[in-house]
């Protein structure tokens, strides 16, 4: 999808970069999922973001029951791993002279500490392995937001919560979804 890119004046047309996945049921077991969004920077942010919605899922599915014995483990493992196979498949590093990748807006760059496909910014201690926190659902728990920037630049968190429906809505929506 194209989007827009701010530039002195006013804005440009850009090619959307980021990606997202939604597989329910992941593996074919009907308690597991695999969501998630890649929100591509630089000049090849949409192919990083595209290769790691492309391999990403099967790296995860190819490690059996190590998925679910340990979780965390296993999810940085396969971000390593695809980070490891997208630099044998292209340069995603960065802006010129080989020196990271950076967004700018009003003299100020994107800071970052976790990255797929930045190489370059390797250099200076930006990881792929992801920050890993569990939770357990709950019975109230209906919903899970994941979104980048993109979302959050236009939108509050109280904006995106009001946009969900509310506890008695939900009851009612279901009983409607046999009737359409």
């Amino acid at each position: 999808m194209g989007g827009f890119e701010p530039v002195p004046g006013g804005s440009t047309a850009k090619i959307n970069q980021d990606r997202g996945v939604a597989i329910y049921p992941f593996t074919d077991l009907e308690n597991c999922g695999m969501f998630g969004v890649y929100d591509g920077h630089g000049r090849a942010g949409e192919k990083v973001s595209e290769f790691v919605l492309q391999h990403l899922p099967a790296v995860l599915a190819a490690q059996g029951e190590a998925l679910w014995s340990d979780v965390g483990g296993t999810l940085k493992y396969a971000y390593v791993q695809v980070d490891s196979d997208l630099a044998n498949e292209m340069d995603a590093s960065a802006g010129a002279n080989g020196s990271p990748a950076r967004v700018w807006h009003n003299l100020r760059g994107l800071a970052m500490a976790r990255s797929i496909g930045d190489h370059a910014a390797a250099t200076v201690g930006v990881i792929s392995e992801p920050e890993i926190t569990e939770y357990d659902i709950v019975e109230d728990d209906f919903a899970i937001i994941i979104a980048t920037d993109g979302v959050w630049e236009l939108l509050s968190s109280q904006q995106v919560a009001d946009i969900l429906p509310r506890r008695e809505e939900r009851g009612r929506a279901g009983d409607d979804r046999g009737r359409r």
